[in-house]
């Protein structure tokens, strides 16, 4: 089970996934069963360590974005809604949207 998979499981579930530090965040928490428990156990380093990838990936995915808005000379509150929505994007579907991007706007950059 690759750690894309894991998150998918947790938001599949009702919840939402974060690393902080050296701890995984999960939210609601009372919807964390025994076996998703043991999974994240079983794959914590990896897991940690995508999740530190997509928190750094995030940068990148902000900066496409606003490129995008660039190109469609958007405001401001189109611009912050952007960053919200990034964030509010489950760790495992960040990938897809920047190659979105990237294919969009090619040459900007991204």
């Amino acid at each position: 089970m690759t750690p894309a998979d894991i998150c998918r499981l947790v938001f599949d579930a009702g919840m939402t996934i974060d690393a902080d530090g050296p701890d995984l965040v999960l939210a609601p928490t009372s919807r964390l069963t025994p076996a998703l428990r043991a999974v994240l156990i079983e794959h914590k380093p990896a897991l940690m360590a995508y999740l530190h990838e997509v928190e750094a990936m995030t940068a990148d995915l902000i900066a496409a974005a606003m490129r995008s808005s660039d190109h469609h000379d958007d405001s401001h509150l189109a611009r912050e809604d952007w960053k919200r929505d990034i964030a509010d994007t489950p760790p495992h579907l960040r990938a897809d949207l920047l190659a979105h991007l990237r294919q969009a706007h090619p040459g900007r950059g991204a």
